[in-house]
C-alpha cells in the first residue's frame, strides 16, 4: 500500500478536527432522516434519502482517516480509498 505524507504521530489538532467533522456529518444525517420521516412525497423522499446517503459516505471517509491517523500516525493510502469509492 502507498503511504501519503511523513510517518510519525499525527498532530493532536488533526485528530480533533476529524472528530469535529464526524460530529457535523452525524448531525447532517439526523437532519435528513428527520425530513425523510416527515414527508410522504416520493420525490422529496428520494432527495432526502440521497442526501443522507451522501453524508454517510462522508462519515465513512472521515472514520477511515481517523483510523489511519490513530493506527498508523499518518495519512495512509487515501488514493486506494478514493479508488474504491469511484472518485
Amino acid at each position: 500500500m502507498r503511504r501519503m505524507g511523513v510517518k510519525g504521530d499525527a498532530p493532536e489538532g488533526n485528530k480533533e478536527i476529524i472528530q469535529e467533522a464526524m460530529k457535523v456529518e452525524k448531525k447532517s444525517i439526523e437532519f435528513y432522516e428527520g425530513f425523510l420521516s416527515e414527508t410522504r412525497d416520493e420525490d422529496n423522499r428520494r432527495i432526502f434519502r440521497a442526501m443522507m446517503e451522501e453524508e454517510k459516505k462522508h462519515l465513512s471517509w472521515l472514520e477511515f482517516i481517523r483510523d489511519a491517523l490513530e493506527i498508523h500516525g499518518y495519512w495512509y493510502d487515501l488514493e486506494s480509498y478514493f479508488a474504491l469509492e469511484g472518485f
